[in-house]
């Protein structure tokens, strides 16, 4: 396993010579992993605990990964440096991070894994532990995809006139339970992967009772199941409180009235639909020439989308309006925060 790489050449004979028996080991790949899972890394080591954290390398370069562990003030124990297509970062996550744990089972520990959400990693790491006989702790677990009553968006569609008193009407509709229905497999792979994720893990950390009741009802057992919120609060909240030092409105004054759209659209259900994306598109153009303000921050998949609907011209154009920033990922959350905080809307599938 020569890929895997450890902050400290010693990692295994230190982990073996400390006389806590467990391991909790904190799993970060992509950028939610690192905002969410950066907060309960640092709640355990404040409670005393022997905590590790373990990236995959899924998310390696300085804008996804390497800036925000610098703000975060963290540096990983061990880099799996997973690289390639889905199948085979998959493959390598358990091939890797079973040899991890492998030798750490050696040394007479419990390796407790703490996944996050529903990223490839946490399904990959969760089956890895537990082919070793480690359950894992699986964070924002329970998260299932609900989707607005067919008839609703047929009252919809079909009347007379949109107007702010429509759109309001069914904003309050959206807001009642009944008016939604369970069992939607998208997005995909995340629905897959958090299903997978909360049967290899042994307790589940779910954010509301919402997501506590999806997962009784599928069998999961009740004293296994504990409402926590989310830690993304935390890491807002800081955030927050750290924005008044972000530079982000020095570097794009166009921001810093707050009169702006905020679009970010980057998971595949979107940038594999060529009408899904075009609609999205088509819509951030129309408010662009209508002069509203529009921030598109663009991640892999919104650029292999463009390229893919023949979009690659319309948004060269686009790029060129004065009221347009077109953006790649910032690398710091509190810039990410500071911005959200302002904008007039935000447009995510995120």
């Amino acid at each position: 396993m020569n890929e895997i790489t450890y902050n400290d050449s010693q990692f295994y004979a230190n982990i073996a010579a400390d006389e806590r028996d467990h391991v909790h080991m904190v799993m970060i790949a992509t950028k939610p992993d690192i905002i969410k899972q950066i907060p309960v890394f640092k709640e355990l080591q404040k409670r005393g605990h022997l905590a590790i954290l373990c990236h995959t390398g899924q998310h390696y370069d300085e804008n996804l990964s390497g800036g925000m562990l610098k703000e975060f003030g963290v540096e990983p124990d061990v880099n799996l440096n997973v690289r390639g297509a889905m199948h085979e970062v998959v493959s390598q996550i358990i091939g890797r991070l079973g040899y991890v744990i492998a030798q750490l089972k050696d040394t007479g520990k419990i390796v407790l894994p703490y996944v996050h959400g529903d990223t490839t990693t946490a399904m990959a790491a969760s089956n890895a532990a537990y082919c070793h006989g480690f359950t894992s702790v699986h964070i924002e677990a329970g998260i299932r995809t609900l989707t607005p009553k067919r008839e609703l968006l047929v009252q919809l569609k079909n009347a007379p006139k949109i107007t702010q008193e429509t759109i309001a009407r069914f904003a309050e509709q959206l807001r009642m339970r009944h008016n939604w229905e369970l069992g939607s497999r998208e997005p995909i792979p995340e629905q897959f992967n958090t299903r997978c994720s909360e049967a290899a893990s042994g307790l589940h950390l779910a954010p509301v009772e919402l997501d506590k009741e999806f997962m009784q009802s599928e069998g999961f057992a009740k004293d296994r199941i504990v409402v926590v919120g989310n830690s993304v609060a935390d890491a807002t909240l800081e955030a927050l409180e750290n924005s008044a030092n972000s530079t982000i409105f020095e570097q794009y004054p166009l921001l810093q009235h707050g009169d702006f759209a905020r679009f970010c659209i980057h998971r595949r259900e979107n940038c594999f639909s060529k009408e899904r994306f075009t609609m999205i598109f088509t819509a951030m153009k129309e408010l662009a020439h209508m002069g509203k303000n529009i921030l598109l921050i663009s991640l892999f998949q919104t650029e292999a989308a463009i390229d893919r609907f023949g979009l690659r011209a319309e948004m060269d154009a686009l790029a060129k309006l004065p009221n347009v920033i077109y953006s790649p990922v910032w690398q710091l959350y509190t810039d990410v925060i500071a911005a959200m905080s302002k904008a007039a809307v935000c447009v995510t599938d995120s």
